[in-house]
């Protein structure tokens, strides 16, 4: 086969398969179809990985190929796949999760793992370190530095950032255990280098994917919270069991996990079109690359003028995707921070028909300009094409401003608008159409239970409560938490490894907790005497 490639992880294999791969570094100025006939003539297909920050050509729409996308760290970048993938005809990710969240964006995803080179197979190597960490530190990794410093009370622990990926494969060689920490629950790239340099791998459990092709303390060793310290200690105290798992672990790496293996999954996926999705219409598919480039842009940076100028193209044409184009120009409009430019689109797309992100983006507009009788009826009148079945969060007379951003949190959770987790937007976003963003900028108006209610039903439905004891602790700090906020406290700080707040939290529980239901008693026996009480009893509801 002629493979036309942009990537790295399954060259090695594709050549060693004996296919031609032709590797090519896209220009974002000209368009793939060009680039690709300037690589090779008659290419079999396109394979390009898709990362976060990826040069990417244009025309991808157009592009007469069969386009194949290969998505790694797929779980932080759904954002913009969900919509790139539209215009690729097979998509394969590197991780389960990430198979389920596109079904749900209604793409076909096939899950091909990341792997191995040969190169990053070591023999045994004098050990010079007890314990390896290779990787990132940032304020969005806390648990990443909670399990480092855990560790390092009662252990060295090597840390090292920013190191080629064959220097990382010799620190890992030269090491006792090489540790690894999920950002996302997944197999990550970690646990393979560590498997092949030959050192036994302490990464976390139950992470999505990895029980299908390793057993716990046969192939590796998974840790929790409770276990990481013990776990670290037996295997440093036991180099016999210690080297048995590391041998099996390589092994069973070398076994499944190789460049030449990925890509004989990959060729047998395509010839059995398991990750094929139909080519959807022209317009459907220019609109999804501008949607896509736009998030990229607003992700990573870059020039929003080629999303800009498709968008236009397809509002003037005046088609089936009109109402979506239009609503996209809002956006960027909104993002440059020019809201009467934005609002006018948003009402354009609103006469095109395309209700939903474009009433609950003119609400938030409406209400961050102190609009809140317009944002209100807007979501009123529009509520029929919301959703259907919404449970409105508090008073429906009840028209603040948090009130009504928590209703629109609840609208986007009920649309399954919940979240893209590990997707930052750096410079913020004025019209987000997830119910977490929503409900976070309910939180910055004023805090409340019910707010938090919201935030912890949106992690919940992403696995991100490690993400929200911030606002846990905000909560306890200002007097509303209830027992159930604070036992979640702990369970949060648990979870982050910060084991000293969660018996801090806990200890002050046990402490208090007593009193507290006590004076929750009191408090319910005295509304329950109090004469006003019976004439409000039928607006009320008990908590």
């Amino acid at each position: 086969m002629n493979i036309v490639y942009q990537g790295s992880f399954l060259r090695e294999g594709l050549q060693q398969l004996g296919h031609r791969v032709f590797p090519v570094s896209f220009a974002r100025d000209r368009t793939l179809d060009e680039q690709v006939d300037a690589a090779c003539a008659d290419p079999d297909f396109v394979l390009i990985e898709l990362w976060g920050d990826t040069n990417l050509p244009t025309g991808l729409s157009e592009s007469r190929h069969r386009l194949v996308a290969h998505c790694i760290d797929s779980p932080l970048n759904e954002y913009w796949i969900s919509e790139l993938g539209k215009v690729f005809d097979d998509l394969f990710v590197d991780q389960l999760s990430s198979v389920a969240a596109l079904t749900r964006e209604g793409l076909r995803a096939v899950w091909l793992p990341v792997c191995v080179s040969e190169s990053a197979f070591r023999q045994p190597a004098r050990k010079e370190h007890a314990i390896a960490f290779v990787g990132r530190f940032s304020p969005e990794r806390v648990k990443r530095l909670n399990i480092v410093t855990a560790l390092r009370r009662r252990y060295l622990v090597y840390v090292a950032e920013g190191v080629s990926v064959a220097g990382m494969a010799d620190i890992f060689a030269r090491s006792r255990i090489v540790l690894n920490e999920n950002l996302f629950s997944g197999l990550t790239l970690r646990v393979l280098q560590g498997m092949a340099s030959g050192s036994p791998v302490l990464t976390e459990a139950n992470a999505a994917g990895v029980d299908d092709f390793f057993r716990d303390g046969i192939h590796l060793v998974a840790y929790t919270p409770s276990t990481l310290l013990e776990k670290a200690g037996q295997l440093l105290a036991d180099d016999d069991a210690s080297q048995a798992i590391a041998s099996a672990g390589q092994e069973a790496c070398r076994a499944g996990h190789t460049s030449r293996r990925r890509a004989e999954e990959l060729l047998a996926a395509l010839a059995a079109n398991a990750a094929r999705n139909a080519r959807r219409d022209q317009p459907v598919r220019r609109l999804a690359e501008a949607r896509a480039f736009a998030r990229l842009c607003q992700r990573y940076g870059g020039l929003l003028s080629p999303a800009r100028r498709t968008a236009r193209n397809l509002l003037q044409d005046g088609g089936n995707v009109a109402g979506e184009a239009a609503c996209l120009l809002g956006d960027m409009e909104a993002w440059r921070g020019r809201a009467e430019e934005a609002i006018r689109l948003y009402f354009l797309a609103l006469r095109q028909g395309h209700v939903f992100p474009a009433a609950l983006k003119l609400a938030l507009l409406f209400l961050q300009a102190g609009d809140t009788r317009r944002a209100r009826r807007l979501l009123d009148t529009g509520r029929p094409a919301l959703a259907e079945n919404v449970e409105t969060a508090g008073n429906e007379a009840d028209s603040s401003p948090e009130a009504i951003l928590l209703h629109m949190a609840e609208t986007c959770f009920a649309r399954g608008r919940v979240f893209y987790p590990g997707w930052l937007k750096p410079l913020g976003d004025p019209v987000p159409e997830t119910a977490l963003e929503v409900a976070l900028m309910a939180w910055k108006r004023g805090p409340s239970a019910r707010i938090l209610d919201m935030l912890l039903r949106c992690a919940d439905a992403c696995a991100l409560e490690g993400q929200m004891l911030p606002y846990l602790l905000e909560a306890v700090r200002r007097g509303f938490a209830t027992d159930a906020h604070i036992v979640r406290t702990a369970q949060a700080a648990e979870r982050l490894y910060n084991q000293d707040l969660a018996r801090s939290v806990l200890d002050a529980f046990r402490k208090q907790g007593r009193a507290r239901r006590q004076q929750a008693l009191a408090d319910r026996l005295f509304r329950q005497s109090d004469p006003a009480h019976g004439q409000r009893a039928g607006q009320e509801k008990t908590p």
